[in-house]
């Protein structure tokens, strides 16, 4: 079984991740360090403003 400790950092949540231009530039300068997708090792990622005004976009968009 697992120690208190454990038990207690599994349960604690993690906190919201923000894409900022701060963090893509971090990602850029330390590509090592985030490893997994191609778009995340290039800083390809989208921003947070970026996704929301793009996911407004679409939304906004009638059915046909």
């Amino acid at each position: 079984m697992l120690d208190k400790k454990y038990q207690e950092a599994v349960a604690t949540p993690l906190s919201p991740v923000s894409i900022t231009r701060k963090t893509k530039e971090y990602i850029r300068n330390h590509p090592l360090m985030h490893r997994g997708s191609v778009r995340v090792f290039t800083g390809l990622i989208y921003t947070d403003d970026e996704y929301a005004r793009d996911r407004k976009k679409v939304v906004a968009k009638k059915w046909p």
